[in-house]
């Protein structure tokens, strides 16, 4: 049985019988991203910033947390913008 990420995590949520491979995983809060990936996420500067750079600090914060899921091999990503 292979499963996509979106149908492990489901399973795992509703309990189902084990099926091969790892079991799902995700953060509710990851902190350790520097350290992971050698670039900081912007969580500060966002009341002084303009549009487009928050535009920006967005965009950057969305593609780094793509990449620690994909480090991490996460099934779901948690995401309070």
């Amino acid at each position: 049985m292979n499963l996509k990420p979106r149908e492990k995590a489901i399973a795992a949520l509703e309990l189902r019988r084990p099926y091969p491979g790892k079991v799902p995983t995700f953060e509710l809060e990851f902190q350790l991203t520097e350290e992971l990936l050698g670039k900081p996420m912007h969580l500060t500067g966002w009341d002084k910033a303009t549009a487009s750079e928050r535009e920006r600090m967005l965009k950057e914060n969305a593609e780094i947390y793509l990449e620690v899921a994909e480090r991490l091999d996460y099934c779901i990503l948690m995401l309070s913008y």
